[in-house]
């Protein structure tokens, strides 16, 4: 018999992640993939947003990128990213808050390629492109 009020997992038909997600955080969750080039200036990789729920930031370049909450990241201070394929991933249930903060990054050298994939909670599915 079922529990009134409750739906059964899997009856949205969004899938299992999406059901799954959309039950845990309230919302249902988008992607949203970016391409940044980093250079030997600070430069903001991902602003401040609310309904962020997971950060991946990954350095898809040869030279070491160093990330950081500051708005004016250091060579030498933060948290490294190596060349190809070094990366950082937060999410809400591990990390609080820091999901939500604004992460600025700077170059050691050259002009390496980050790939910036954010997973943002929606309350309106309108507003996923995809559904």
């Amino acid at each position: 018999m079922a529990t009134p009020g409750l739906t059964p997992p899997g009856s949205t038909g969004y899938g299992g992640a999406l059901d799954f997600s959309a039950r845990t955080l309230g919302g249902l969750v988008n992607s949203v993939e970016t391409f940044l080039t980093m250079s030997t200036t600070a430069a903001q990789v991902v602003g401040n947003n609310a309904d962020r729920v997971g950060l991946l930031i990954m350095n898809t370049g040869s030279p070491q990128v160093f990330i950081s909450l500051s708005n004016s990241p250091s060579t030498t201070q933060g948290i490294l990213l190596a060349g190809l394929g070094g990366f950082f991933s937060i999410n809400v249930r591990d990390d609080f808050t820091l999901t939500e903060r604004s992460w600025s990054g700077i170059a050691t050298t050259g002009t390496p390629s980050l790939y910036v994939l954010e997973i943002i909670r929606i309350l309106s599915p309108t507003q996923v492109p995809s559904l």
